[in-house]
């Protein structure tokens, strides 16, 4: 079954949601590169809206039951993250905040987050080092450090695989739009 074909009415016109599913793809192809969330939750819609007008696909749709966090767990985890990001956090201390072991951990947390532990440490690392150096001119290296990454270097492969952008280009980028 071709995407055409599934968005097409009984009488081989286009469905009123073949738009709605071509503005959808399109976001989340703009959006692949930089913001993975944003793209993922644009292809969900678009799953659910090709799920909901199609009973074929409904029931060819793998039934999986995703663990996911407790909302405390959910809470205390991204509290403990928020608050050891200037070093190491290993998968089985957060296992322990949680009070899970650490596979069932993994699972859950993604279910709550929607990307693994690690990806989301990363990602609020990128995030903390962007506050910074919009609030500092300190270096990059001192930054890249105090945010828990290994060196400079490893903070401009994370930022750009999060922003499309090196961090060097974003503070300026940045910096002169504020001032």
């Amino acid at each position: 079954m071709t995407i055409s074909t599934l968005v097409q009415t009984g009488y081989g016109e286009p469905s009123p949601n073949a738009n709605i599913l071509a503005q959808l793809i399109a976001g989340a192809v703009d959006s692949l590169e930089c913001d993975r969330a944003s793209t993922r939750t644009l292809l969900q819609q678009a799953i659910a809206i090709l799920q909901k007008g199609n009973p074929a696909i409904r029931s060819a749709a793998p039934v999986a039951h995703q663990s996911s966090l407790a909302p405390w767990q959910a809470k205390r985890v991204a509290e403990h993250i928020s608050a050891h990001l200037d070093r190491p956090i290993v998968l089985r201390e957060l296992a322990e905040v949680a009070r899970l072991s650490s596979s069932h951990f993994s699972r859950a947390f993604k279910g709550a987050f929607g990307r693994p532990p690690h990806m989301f440490i990363m990602s609020r690392r990128v995030e903390l080092a962007k506050k910074k150096m919009m609030g500092s001119d300190e270096p990059l290296a001192q930054i890249a450090l105090s945010c828990g990454f290994s060196d400079q270097a490893h903070l401009a492969r994370r930022f750009r695989r999060e922003t499309g952008v090196v961090p060097s280009q974003w503070r300026r980028a940045n910096q002169s739009s504020l001032g």
